[in-house]
């Protein structure tokens, strides 16, 4: 009985001895220039395998902008006689169409023109006819030479000086033919030049208004441009046609396309304006923005920037050197890189490059 204990013993220990000998022998000691991850962080950290492919750059210029308006697209309302206005046809923010009345003046110069056109016309035709019997008299050698150059003289003056009237009137959009029959105007009508909205309004009833007087503004949102202020060392890189990503606080992305490049350098600033016309977008006109300047466009091997570990002013990828059970082993590799563009970084030196960590490198604990 002593015996048959005494050799369960040496069994236990043997069979103890063997299995420590066992795990010793499949222990896993990595590389000192390898990182050994599990393939449970793998898939827990969402890691993804890839290699660099060709991909569009774009090489950018930065810069800031503001937003006013093309010259066809921004008027100041004025009126070009004295007078008080009587009625208003708007408010600010209102959008209206060009010719639409804005508001109406009653004006006692206005009624003083209608007035002297109307008495001249009467008098231009009794000139003529005075004028046109003394040359039949002349030619009949009835009347005298002297007569008929006096009549002629007056009839030319007055006839002028109506033309002169007719065309301010004109000019001034009423119609002639209506005054010359005794039916006078009322009320001057200040009329939108173009169809915008209305801004910075100082139009109130009662209220005397002089001569070419700022009384509000309109500003056609369709013809919007953007003056970029551009540093003199990134001036040769701009050229006409290319496009500007306009980015404006709280709204979408805008598109415009540089229209012209100033020559001229402002002495505070020290920048040079260039001229953009905005051919997508919702903008407010007067805003400040940010843009940028698409100058070049290549294609490159490129990875995600997601794949890129920074040390410094290094960068680095991740590549799976080999796998063993459970365990997978990464090498760290430096990298060259160029620009970015739409989360993708351009690699140099991307030649055989391939089993590279793309994404999820976060966790991971570099040597």
């Amino acid at each position: 009985m002593r015996q048959i204990i005494i050799i369960t013993i040496l069994m236990v220990l043997a069979i103890g001895c063997k299995n420590q000998d066992s795990k010793e022998s499949i222990e896993i000691i990595p590389s000192e220039e390898l990182i050994q991850i599990t393939k449970e962080q793998f898939n827990n950290d969402k890691m993804e395998i890839g290699k660099p492919e060709i991909h569009r750059f774009t090489d950018k210029i930065s810069c800031t902008g503001y937003v006013s308006a093309k010259p066809d697209g921004y008027a100041e309302i004025s009126t070009p006689i004295k007078g008080i206005i009587k009625s208003i046809h708007f408010s600010s923010g209102d959008f209206v169409k060009k010719g639409q009345v804005l508001c109406q003046l009653v004006s006692n110069d206005f009624i003083n023109l209608q007035t002297d056109f109307a008495n001249k016309v009467i008098e231009t035709n009794m000139l003529k006819s005075n004028y046109l019997r003394q040359k039949e008299l002349m030619n009949e050698n009835i009347g005298a030479k002297k007569e008929f150059e006096i009549s002629q003289s007056k009839y030319l003056t007055s006839k002028i000086y109506l033309e002169s009237l007719q065309l301010k009137l004109e000019l001034l959009g009423f119609n002639t033919s209506r005054i010359k029959n005794g039916k006078l105007y009322t009320y001057f009508p200040v009329v939108a030049p173009i169809s915008g909205f209305i801004e910075n309004n100082k139009i109130t009833i009662g209220k005397y208004t002089e001569n070419q007087e700022l009384l509000a503004k309109i500003v056609n949102p369709d013809k919007l441009q953007i003056k970029l202020n551009l540093f003199e060392k990134d001036i040769n890189s701009i050229k006409k046609g290319q496009s500007v990503t306009i980015i404006s606080p709280g709204k979408n992305e805008s598109i415009a396309i540089i229209k012209s490049i100033g020559n001229t350098i402002d002495s505070k600033s020290k920048s040079i304006i260039c001229l953009a016309d905005v051919i997508k977008g919702n903008l407010n006109y007067g805003s400040y923005v940010d843009a940028e300047i698409k100058t070049n466009e290549k294609d490159a091997l490129a990875l995600p920037i997601s794949a890129i570990f920074k040390s410094g002013t290094d960068s680095y990828i991740f590549i799976i050197d080999k796998e063993i059970e459970n365990n997978i082993f990464l090498k760290r590799k430096f990298i060259d890189v160029g620009i970015e563009s739409n989360e993708y970084i351009e690699i140099l030196d991307a030649q055989n490059l391939s089993n590279v960590i793309t994404r999820g490198i976060y966790n991971i604990t570099p040597l």
